[in-house]
């Protein structure tokens, strides 16, 4: 058996049942044999992200789905990342689509990313009590 069949069977196997695959000079566990490949990648600035949202937004065939605005809000919150940027913009879209928006604009951004009523941190300028 080929080393490329042999490590196509295993993706096939599930991997917590901890069994071992055996064959020949090769032994692995199922919790090794997951090789991931990591891209690193540098901050990203905020003209570049710009950049990549818009060419999405070009490619879907709708230039003119989000607000210059909730554009520019987007990439400030992105954390230089492009997860973080497609994310959002992912979410937006889902929140759009069960509102019927044609457009996706700031309001929809607040809407969408507040946090819950009882989640809001409590006013700190009360006094502590016992001084």
């Amino acid at each position: 058996m080929r080393l490329d069949r042999f490590i196509g069977l295993a993706n096939l196997l599930p991997e917590n049942t901890g069994h071992t695959i055996r064959k020949t000079s090769v032994s692995l566990t199922l919790a090794e044999r997951g090789i991931r490949a990591r891209l690193h990648m540098q901050y990203l600035g905020r003209d570049e992200l710009r950049t990549c949202l818009e060419h999405l937004l070009e490619t879907a065939g709708n230039k003119k789905l989000m607000t210059p605005e909730l554009v520019d809000t987007l990439c400030d919150h992105a954390a230089g990342n492009y997860r973080v940027l497609t994310t959002m913009a992912a979410e937006l879209l889902a929140a759009a689509a069960e509102r019927e928006c044609t457009q996706l604009d700031e309001k929809l951004y607040l809407e969408t990313f507040a946090p819950p009523e009882n989640e809001r941190p409590r006013h700190a300028a009360r006094g502590r009590k016992g001084r």
